[in-house]
């Protein structure tokens, strides 16, 4: 996972790629220091599970292995407890985040874009790159029209998907639209440009009606 490009320092890509296809035995918390804050707080012994599961001390674990300890410690301690025992894991994070809050949490803010939550369709943050972009269109691929993901690859165009209609599309993602033309990408060449956000004045109408504004969509998901 580490030669994925996008990936590096506490991974939260990946760890967002893990929870997509193991929601059921990992959080989908995605920061170590947060994981951190919620063990500390609920006080279990992060330091006996790291001698118990590695026979080792904690603070002598890679980021992995932590990131294993604090997820096991959270979800014994959501077993143990009646009341979280029917509660998925991302509405048990949601209780920690709202309970338990990091002290970073309200003024939170990626390469000077503001990072608003968006508790209503399961996310902390808003996307701050491509790469989470694509995470969320795997998590509703199926409620966008796309019943079948064929392809996901780093070459124009990202995606290749049948549609509702079982024909073949071809998808460009983009955190913001305005990219897809500051990458010079050939417009005829892609059937779809799924983005965050629109902030492309004044396109070209062949590439206007191909705009999919994830943010909106995801909303308007929901809402249904």
């Amino acid at each position: 996972m580490g030669k994925i490009k996008g990936l590096g320092g506490d991974k939260h890509i990946a760890k967002k790629i893990i929870y997509l296809y193991n929601s059921k035995d990992t959080l989908p918390i995605f920061k170590t220091e947060d994981l951190e804050y919620f063990v500390e707080k609920l006080k279990l012994d992060k330091d006996r599970e790291a001698l118990k599961i590695f026979n080792k001390p904690y603070n002598d674990l890679s980021r992995g292995q932590k990131y294993e300890i604090l997820n096991n410690l959270l979800l014994n301690f959501k077993s143990q407890i009646q009341e979280f025992k029917n509660w998925d894991n991302l509405t048990f994070s949601k209780f920690l985040y709202t309970i338990i809050k990091p002290p970073r949490l309200s003024a939170s803010s990626v390469k000077g874009r503001s990072s608003q939550p968006l508790s209503e369709i399961g996310l902390l943050y808003e996307p701050q790159n491509e790469m989470e972009v694509i995470v969320l269109f795997a998590m509703y691929h199926r409620e966008l029209g796309f019943p079948y993901i064929l392809r996901v690859g780093t070459e124009f165009p990202d995606a290749i998907v049948l549609d509702e209609n079982g024909e073949v599309k071809r998808i460009e993602f983009e955190l913001f639209s305005k990219t897809f033309q500051q990458h010079n990408h050939p417009i005829n060449e892609c059937d779809y440009i799924i983005c965050w956000e629109d902030n492309w004045k004044d396109p070209p109408e062949e590439a206007a009606s191909k705009i999919i504004v994830l943010k909106e969509k995801l909303r308007d998901i929901i809402k249904s």
